[in-house]
């Protein structure tokens, strides 16, 4: 009977080929820590300098904002990594899985948009 469903569940993947105290903050994402998922489409060319002094929005030509709890990050078998008291384990190369639940209303909005040809957040 309900029109939305019960758990979404996604995998993002993200490349962290970035400075390791970077790194390092992505890969202690935990269990139940709220992250952001934006899509961005910039209308400027890429150098072009940032303005401070103008709005932020336009500039990045950010476009969606959702929001998504942590389940945890995924290991080389795509299984969640476990919390423990031992430290996780390295994983080779830059990009990082992580499982994440996404907003059940917000989702079957997005659904029920696409179904109408609109444009949704991914």
């Amino acid at each position: 009977g309900e029109k939305r469903p019960s758990r979404v569940r996604a995998d993002v993947t993200v490349n962290l080929s970035v400075r390791n105290e970077i790194k390092a903050e992505w890969e202690n994402l935990r269990k139940h820590d709220v992250c952001f998922l934006i899509t961005v489409r910039p209308t400027s060319s890429i150098g072009t300098k940032f303005d401070h002094r103008a709005p932020f929005v336009p500039q990045v030509g950010l476009t969606f904002v959702r929001g998504c709890e942590i389940e945890g990050m995924l290991d080389q078998n795509g299984r969640v990594i476990e919390e423990g008291p031992e430290p996780k384990p390295a994983l080779p190369g830059e990009k990082r899985t992580f499982r994440v639940w996404l907003d059940c209303n917000q989702y079957r909005l997005d659904m029920d948009n696409a179904n109408q040809g609109k444009e949704v957040g991914h």
